[in-house]
């Protein structure tokens, strides 16, 4: 079986059931989702090594141009991310009683010490040439969660509809 949802006007999937964690629509989530931001999902992606890296993304119809409102989104942004590495994390770690009751087989045979984690933002209808300056933002904004996380270089993107689709991230 494969997960397949639409959100932001795009059609994410189909993903293999054991690859995908739609954290929006897990029991743990849904217990403790009260003021907590999330993204929509976590993914487990090939890699280069041995081990998939698990992307989370979160998916956005538009994006700010305009400084102050544009530090707002990337603030959002932030926390759904952080909070999404976080939940699954636990989810992981078996730290809540639902967590086994959603989360696909792949993410719990995943070896959380060697496994990289990827954060990325997806925003349909972006220009091309409105990414670098929301992947500069975002990399900014991210920059502690980046520390303390001990996440790789690179992992933290921003691609708008077109890429995903070249990469097979959406339909």
């Amino acid at each position: 079986m494969s997960v397949e949802f639409d959100e932001s006007g795009m059609h994410f999937g189909p993903y293999p059931d054991e690859d995908c964690f739609w954290i929006e629509k897990c029991k743990l989530y849904t217990r403790i989702q009260q003021g907590l931001k999330i993204a929509e999902f976590a993914l487990l992606w090939p890699s280069n090594s041995a081990v998939r890296d698990v992307w989370i993304v979160e998916a956005k119809s538009s994006s700010p141009y305009e400084k102050v409102r544009l530090a707002e989104y990337m603030d959002e942004i932030r926390q759904k991310l952080t909070n999404s590495i976080q939940i699954t994390l636990a989810a992981c770690l078996g730290r809540h009683a639902e967590a086994d009751v959603n989360l696909p087989v792949g993410f719990k045979l995943l070896d959380l010490k060697a496994a990289s984690f990827k954060c990325v933002l997806l925003i349909n209808g972006t220009p091309k040439s409105e990414l670098q300056s929301l992947q500069e933002a975002l990399v900014r904004e991210m920059k502690t969660v980046v520390r303390t996380f001990g996440l790789k270089p690179g992992c933290v993107l921003v691609l708008n509809d077109a890429q995903a689709r070249s990469k097979g991230l959406i339909a």
